[in-house]
């Protein structure tokens, strides 16, 4: 619309130059027309720019949320399998209960329980304690970890080892950490060794985890954890843990 309008005062500009070329007042008349165009034309653009940003803005809130509520539902199913199996224990009687335990106990210990997952975009401008959600699961036996929130859900007592390693092309030290139900357990420091060159930081760690407990990699307060490098071609960023013994 702008652009046929402003085709037409231009028409009208040249139409009235012709017919008096030291009309001095159609060319001021013309113009303000045309500056007046493209003021409305500018409110309207920053209109819908602002549009655009709560719109953003209420998706990632969304985005959040969604992926909230289903790490609760997971928890809660949890917790109502845990619950359940302590009640058959409390049902069994005698011999009979302490077979079921021995049972339960050899098939909690025979159960293959590892995943690894990568991230699979850039992660920028992360604040302090964001959670680094790495949605490509390359491996998920036990489906105990959740790609949509990045949290490793312990299902089975024991030791587990668990290790990250993070890529990133900026030109500062960042920070990240591995976490126990927010616990810090562990820290992931990224120092590049020249400006805007590739650089990685990882660490391990082994632990004795609970059933129900939860692990991840956030970033760490102490510094910037701006920037990690993502992508399923370029798998620079991961996260993965396995059980070792009860």
């Amino acid at each position: 619309m702008y652009s046929f309008l402003k085709t037409d005062l231009f028409l009208d500009f040249f139409v009235c130059a012709n017919a008096n070329d030291n009309d001095v007042s159609v060319i001021s008349d013309v113009q303000r027309k045309l500056d007046a165009l493209e003021l409305r034309l500018e409110m309207e653009i920053k209109k819908t720019t602002a549009l655009e940003e709560k719109l953003e803005v209420k998706t990632n809130e969304l985005r959040w949320q969604t992926n909230y509520l289903k790490e609760q539902l997971h928890r809660e199913s949890l917790k109502i399998q845990i619950l359940s199996e302590k009640l058959e224990d409390f049902l069994g009687l005698g011999q009979n209960r302490q077979d079921y335990r021995t049972k339960r106990h050899i098939a909690n210990a025979a159960t293959n329980i590892g995943f690894s997952a990568f991230l699979t975009h850039d992660l920028w401008l992360a604040g302090a304690d964001h959670t680094v959600q790495f949605g490509g699961v390359v491996l998920n036996d036990g489906n105990a970890y959740n790609s949509f929130t990045g949290v490793f859900t312990v299902s089975v007592d024991g030791v587990y080892f668990i290790t990250a390693t993070l890529g990133s092309q900026m030109a500062h030290r960042q920070w990240f950490k591995i976490v126990v139900d927010g616990s810090l357990v562990s820290t992931i420091v990224i120092t590049p060794f020249e400006d805007w060159k590739h650089s990685m930081g990882s660490n391990v760690v082994l632990i004795r985890l609970r059933r129900g407990q939860s692990v991840w990699v956030a970033v760490d307060s102490n510094e910037s954890g701006d920037y990690l490098q993502g992508g399923d071609g370029v798998r620079a960023s991961n996260f993965s843990a396995f059980y070792l013994y009860p």
